[in-house]
């Protein structure tokens, strides 16, 4: 077939933009179509309603991780890391809001069964996540349930530990290190 001079494109009139990207649309789509229009670039506010929704999905994740008893930490601080380096905004007063909750949550299992380690431990962990984060987690419960387990069991746990007991010696050395944490003075 010879050319013709009023050869229209087979998608729609011969446009400068169809001559002069005739390769480039070619490579663009699969074999066997073509298309006149360049692809069309997301618009800003997709990309703003898309980002919004990965911001809400990501601060939702890292809530939903502070309201667990035993707290992830490595998995908080994969989260915390993921969310600055995106450069997405934590909603400081909802997180603080969902760790404070499971500090005083967790500072009241241990009122109940004050020589129970492993809820020591968690309450530990959480007091010192609370600690190394961005934004300011109020301890004032937390604080006052740990001086009232330190009046009352405390001195007895010590004569323990200075006895021998080994049990005693994990759980003092733990709950000084809460006392530490807490920045609740002890003896």
């Amino acid at each position: 077939m010879a050319p013709n001079e009023n050869h229209q494109a087979p998608c729609g009139p011969s446009s400068r933009w169809a001559e002069t990207n005739a390769d480039q649309r070619q490579s663009d789509f699969p074999a066997g179509r073509k298309s006149c229009r360049p692809p069309e670039p997301i618009v800003d506010a997709d990309q703003n309603a898309l980002q919004r929704f990965f911001d809400k999905h990501a601060r939702r994740k890292l809530r939903r991780a502070f309201e667990k008893n035993n707290l992830d930490e490595e998995r908080i601080r994969t989260l915390l890391d993921e969310a600055e380096r995106l450069k997405i905004p934590l909603d400081g007063p909802a997180l603080e809001f969902a760790l404070r909750r499971t500090i005083e949550r967790l500072a009241r299992y241990l009122a109940e069964n004050p020589t129970t380690l492993p809820l020591l431990e968690n309450l530990n962990t959480a007091v010192t996540l609370a600690r190394s984060i961005p934004f300011p987690v109020d301890l004032w419960e937390a604080q006052h349930v740990f001086y009232d387990i330190s009046c009352a069991l405390y001195p007895r746990m010590r004569e323990e530990m200075e006895r021998g007991d080994a049990a005693a010696e994990a759980w003092t050395a733990r709950f000084r290190l809460l006392s530490e944490n807490l920045s609740v003075r002890l003896d």
